[in-house]
């Protein structure tokens, strides 16, 4: 199991990075939270997800991730 110390933090746009990433969050009432709904490359398909999620009556939002996580 990778912990906080064991991971570091990538510009998705630095020679080596990760590819810029649009993840789907919904927020969930209960908890009163954003949860990751799913992970995509395109800004286009995010923004399809959104719409669909919205239209199925959830709270839904797109975030554009310049900075990633990742293990060393």
């Amino acid at each position: 199991m990778k912990t906080a110390q064991s991971c570091r933090s990538v510009a998705v746009s630095s020679p080596g990075g990760l590819s810029r990433q649009y993840r789907v969050q919904v927020f969930n009432s209960h908890e009163g939270e954003w949860r990751l709904h799913d992970a995509f490359r395109s800004q286009k398909l995010a923004e399809e997800c959104v719409a669909e999620l919205r239209e199925e009556g959830q709270l839904a939002r797109a975030v554009a991730y310049k900075i990633c996580p990742t293990a060393n």
